[in-house]
């Protein structure tokens, strides 16, 4: 069973392949896991963003805290750079971006919470994903205060 991070976006995105040879970032069609993952979100194109692991298994998770493996922290935080770096790409182009994470299989299920984050709140030391967790995505702030949960 797989973490799975998709995005909604209300423009076409590029598609970066997965190749298991370079194992980094991709970018692609949303797979069939159970549930139509379209009901999370109000944005028209849906995709799955994976890790080196070809999944969002390699994102921080909310079950990863206590990981203190230098290799797999080391790849988390490229995934982290490399999410980050793409998220801030989507955004000069349009207002807001929309993820939602799940354990494949629990594409229909409600979100447990919501919160607002920019690409740079990915970077957080301490920022992590939460599983069945709506996320709006935009550049700034826009004078709202962070949540704070964002970073812890």
């Amino acid at each position: 069973m797989c973490y799975i991070l998709y995005m909604a976006s209300d423009k076409i995105l590029p598609l970066i392949p997965y190749d298991p040879e370079q194992r980094a970032f991709c970018v692609q069609e949303p797979g069939s896991y159970g549930g139509d993952i379209r009901t999370q979100f109000t944005k028209a194109h849906v995709y799955e963003l994976g890790s080196d692991q070809g999944c969002g298994c390699g994102f921080p998770g909310e079950h990863d805290w206590m990981n203190e493996d230098p290799e797999k922290l080391a790849a988390t935080r490229d995934n982290q750079e490399r999410l980050s770096r793409y998220l801030a790409a989507c955004l000069e182009d349009e207002d807001s971006l929309e993820l939602y994470g799940c354990w494949n299989g629990d594409e229909s299920l409600p979100p447990v919470r919501h919160r607002e984050i920019t690409p740079q709140d990915v970077l957080g030391e301490r920022f992590h994903f939460i599983e069945k967790e709506h996320i709006l995505v935009k550049s700034s702030h826009a004078g709202t205060p962070p949540d704070p949960a964002a970073n812890s």
